[in-house]
């Protein structure tokens, strides 16, 4: 059974519940109300009769002998109408005293089980003559207040029934031409509802057909359920185009960045099979598998903070000691470059960090910055608070990046131009990769500031340790489980 026609049965039986109980309603309360009406009449005539006969002054023992004068007013003569009046003789059985004309032919009590009850007011519903009739028996008491027979007052139902007929067989017909109505609108409604549904899947079939992750659905509709998923759809297909894109470009730049140092080692190693080897070619290796060895370690490192592998332990550390590290280990990079790594301004501020990741973090940067800076220039270092935050400042006088670049240059494979770097080498495009993950990973972030020819700035923010948190964090152990999602929107 199909979505389409399952809905279709929930709406029709839904309304049918509907039109049944309200129907069953109105039935009921118009049937209620004709009845009581009836039981109106059938109290008003009885007081009537009470006002107009003299049989409530009669004392009991005279009650035979003078009998029971009853006026016959025209509705008595109807046969919708009909009085009986039963006393009760000596021998405390009741005798038939008086009758209306319409009922004469039938001497029973109307309503044997009410005759001699002594509540004011007694209903009920009797089948007389083939057709149904309401009756109400009243107790006749003496002046001593003595009962000494009964009233009993009776109006046919057959208007009431044939209206009742008469309102059913409407609302059955009503009834059967409002729920065909709702399964054709019911149908025709999950129809127009389910298209969008419908077309997010000959979306996915065609998506799955033909590999086209370019396809985007239209919705011309309210922003409601239906529109909501049209657009996370859309912003899903989007996702899987770039991801797709990203995925062919990494697999791309693997081989690519890959190829190269093993065409040399491969060649190197040709050389030595045939002349034996020689201390330029096993330097010549050595420099490729160590390529590729960075290049296996960064890709592994980033895979394993994808799934949440890699576990950041931190610690009460300096922010200044963390710096000075980094640079005393860059010091010879940056010397053997004739480049003067220096520092601006240090402020003694604490963080709650891993060491050993920020100083990976602050490595990349650092020989990013030596990288891309022309001999003679200069990388400046500086910590300093702003606001809860300890920034550290990578700026160097280098050959800067244009704006356009900006946004990209976090992501992994990007590189601008590996011609521009100053020393000849280029790396694999993985370095600020790993750098804004391990920033994100401590609760912090990494932004940069670049122009062309006026070098680049590179800010790194970890938040600070309070004086009071201090004891407690000491004992603190943070697990980093999922890589920090960048969002495409902070970059643009």
């Amino acid at each position: 059974m199909t979505l389409r026609t399952r809905l279709t049965l929930w709406y029709a039986s839904l309304i049918i519940l509907v039109i049944i109980a309200l129907g069953a309603s109105i039935f009921g309360v118009m049937t209620w109300s004709l009845v009581r009406y009836i039981d109106g009449r059938l109290i008003e005539t009885a007081d009537w009769i009470g006002n107009q006969s003299p049989f409530v002054e009669l004392a009991v023992k005279w009650r035979e002998e003078y009998g029971v004068s009853l006026s016959e007013p025209e509705s008595f003569n109807e046969s919708v109408t009909g009085v009986q009046i039963w006393f009760r003789d000596a021998a405390d059985v009741f005798r038939l005293a008086r009758t209306s004309q319409n009922i004469a032919w039938h001497t029973e009590p109307l309503d044997p089980n009410a005759i001699g009850h002594t509540d004011q007011h007694v209903f009920s519903t009797i089948k007389l003559n083939g057709s149904f009739w309401r009756v109400h028996t009243n107790p006749i008491v003496d002046s001593a207040g003595q009962l000494v027979g009964s009233l009993q007052v009776a109006q046919s139902l057959e208007t009431i029934n044939i209206a009742s007929n008469n309102l059913l067989l409407a609302l059955i017909g009503c009834s059967v031409l409002v729920i065909t109505g709702a399964v054709f609108i019911s149908r025709w409604s999950a129809k127009r509802m389910l298209k969008p549904i419908e077309d997010l899947t000959g979306a996915a079939a065609r998506i799955a057909g033909t590999n086209d992750l370019s396809t985007r659905l239209t919705w011309n509709g309210p922003h409601d359920e239906i529109g909501r998923l049209i657009s996370v759809f859309n912003r899903m297909m989007e996702r899987l185009q770039h991801l797709f894109s990203v995925q062919q470009g990494f697999i791309h730049d693997v081989s690519h960045e890959l190829r190269t140092p093993l065409t040399g080692a491969l060649g190197h190693l040709e050389l030595m099979r045939r002349h034996g080897a020689d201390q330029q070619s096993l330097e010549a290796m050595y420099e490729d598998v160590s390529r590729m060895s960075r290049l296996v370690n960064d890709l592994i490192m980033l895979a394993r903070a994808d799934y949440g592998g890699v576990t950041v332990n931190p610690t009460l550390v300096d922010a200044d000691t963390l710096v000075m590290n980094a640079a005393q280990a860059m010091k010879p990079v940056a010397e053997a470059k004739n480049i003067r790594l220096t520092m601006a301004h240090l402020e003694p501020l604490r963080v709650f960090a891993d060491p050993h990741q920020v100083h990976r973090l602050l490595v990349h940067i650092i020989d990013n910055a030596i990288k891309f800076t022309s001999p003679n220039g200069s990388v400046t270092l500086a910590v300093q608070r702003v606001d809860q935050m300890a920034r550290i400042e990578v700026t160097d006088t280098g050959i800067g990046m244009a704006q356009e670049h900006l946004p990209r240059i976090f992501d992994r494979f990007y590189q601008i131009d590996t011609s521009r770097a100053q020393d000849g080498t280029a790396g694999f495009g993985l370095g600020l990769s790993l750098a804004r993950w391990i920033a994100e990973a401590h609760g912090g972030s990494i932004e940069v500031r670049s122009q062309v020819g006026m070098g680049t700035a590179f800010s790194i923010h970890l938040p600070m340790v309070r004086p009071e948190h201090e004891q407690a964090a000491s004992h603190a152990q943070v697990t980093q489980k999922r890589a920090p999602i960048r969002h495409p929107d902070k970059h643009n």
